[in-house]
């Protein structure tokens, strides 16, 4: 709890449901201390921090189910001095920390700072409401400034009194800028880091779907059953017997090579418009390997020539 803030806090052991319920009665201010042992149920003098906050009770609710809970405004901050015994709640003698005036060049300086860091924060972080940005536009206050960045950090409730615990305006508002400034540099990576993840998903769901209205066209344009044709030519190509120590650079090679251009033709071209089909452009593969095997048996070992391919 941090002075300058509001807070509901929540009530559940009977003698500070007792303490609260004193207080708004006497109209006395509620202090507010950390557990220092969150394991022990009644906390003595030695199981809580000793500075803490006094607060104004601002709303007590009892809900049905008979929970209690408290709606407080931070005021000031104060150390404990001496625990006093006798009382059916806690009672302690304190001693107020009061902020310095207003007035240091490096007090005010690092204020601004520190409010534009947090602007800037606020701004990287998608779920940060905008009514927080303006709100922190609205305070001039160091100190102020600093409480109530404070109490909007993700920290740990440890780390949150450490920060109550400094006394000091100027080291507590170090404290905040570096904090502040890590803080920014790991939402930069992460926004950079978000960014490339939605382009790269982008480029991958545009170029599935140039696929997909690519094959639209081609069904559209007839272009499918030459393209299963094209294949099964392919295939054939392939699968056709060859002696091993066949040049590599043979007809079969070359038809392979054109087979890719003559399956690009496009149906719309007037070469596709003929009612002809791969066969009737194309020799058989089973051709070609019975023209080798002939001019290979009459010449012996002696690889055919390219004439014969001709």
């Amino acid at each position: 709890m941090f002075p300058g803030t509001i807070f509901p806090i929540t009530i559940g052991r009977p003698r500070s449901q007792a303490a609260v319920q004193e207080v708004i009665r006497l109209e006395q201010p509620l202090g507010v201390l950390l557990q220092s042992k969150s394991d022990v149920d009644e906390q003595g003098p030695d199981d809580v921090h000793w500075v803490g906050t006094s607060t104004d009770v601002l709303r007590y609710l009892t809900g049905p189910d008979g929970s209690h809970q408290a709606v407080v405004r931070g005021l000031r901050r104060f150390r404990v001095t001496e625990f006093l015994t006798g009382h059916p709640f806690a009672v302690a003698r304190v001693q107020y920390i009061d902020e310095p005036e207003s007035g240091d060049a490096e007090i005010e300086g690092r204020g601004r700072a520190l409010k534009q860091s947090a602007i800037e924060t606020l701004q990287l972080s998608p779920q940060a409401p905008p009514e927080m940005s303006a709100a922190l536009q609205g305070i001039d206050d160091p100190a102020q400034v600093a409480d109530v960045i404070g109490s909007l950090m993700d920290s740990t409730a440890e780390e949150k009194q450490a920060l109550l615990e400094t006394f000091d305006l100027k080291a507590r508002l170090d404290k905040l800028l570096d904090v502040l400034a890590r803080r920014i540099q790991v939402l930069k990576v992460s926004r950079d880091v978000t960014q490339r993840t939605q382009e790269s998903i982008g480029e991958l769901n545009r170029k599935h779907l140039l696929r997909e209205q690519m094959r639209t066209i081609q069904k559209e344009l007839g272009e499918s059953e030459a393209s299963a044709e094209m294949d099964e030519f392919d295939k054939a190509i392939t699968e056709a017997p060859m002696p091993a120590h066949f040049p590599i650079q043979h007809p079969t090679n070359t038809a392979a090579r054109q087979l890719p251009k003559q399956n690009r033709r496009s149906s719309g071209s007037p070469a596709s418009r003929s009612p002809t089909t791969a066969g009737d452009r194309w020799p058989k593969a089973k051709c070609w390997s019975c023209v080798m095997g002939e001019v290979l048996s009459s010449r012996g070992s002696e690889p055919a020539r390219w004439p014969i391919s001709r």
